[in-house]
């Protein structure tokens, strides 16, 4: 118990308080009445007070890194949107060729990086061929037909 009897809530309470009073990210701290001094009146209550943990919360074991495994930053990631970044100013100031070939190869890291992604868009890619390969002819089959109305409506009006 925290002095004065003022304790901060945890668990369950948390939750309760958190829904009871709306606090959200706060939730975590209590807020209770302070007692009423000893010489007061029996109608006279305690003002509202905020108590806040000071300690910062124990990591549990799942936030912990495993062991061998590191927290190392993706360098191919890094390296990848620099070369892409550093190709698009190449193409601005002027130098496209040499733009050009930067962000191709910055393009071929992140392929090289999101392989999982460019099998999936590879894999889709016959299904969205075929797809516009029937916009494609429906556009034919239309243009067709609004020629065919032009040339009946051509000879009916030279006739």
């Amino acid at each position: 118990m925290g002095s004065a009897g003022i304790q901060p809530v945890t668990g369950k309470a948390e939750a309760a308080h958190k829904i009871r009073c709306g606090w959200g990210v706060y939730a975590r701290y209590s807020r209770r009445r302070s007692p009423a001094p000893a010489i007061a009146n029996e109608n006279v209550k305690g003002e509202t007070m905020v108590v806040v943990p000071l300690s910062k919360p124990q990591k549990t074991t799942d936030e912990m890194p495993r062991a061998g495994e590191s927290c190392s930053v993706n360098w191919i990631t890094m390296v990848a949107a620099a070369t892409l970044a550093a190709g698009g100013a190449l193409m601005v100031c002027g130098r496209p060729r040499a733009g050009l070939v930067t962000a191709a190869s910055g393009m071929a890291l992140t392929m090289l990086d999101q392989q999982d992604v460019v099998v999936s868009w590879w894999n889709a890619l016959p299904n969205y061929l075929a797809e516009i390969q029937g916009v494609i002819s429906r556009v034919q089959e239309t243009l067709d037909d609004v020629t065919a109305q032009h040339e009946r409506l051509h000879r009916a009006l030279t006739q």
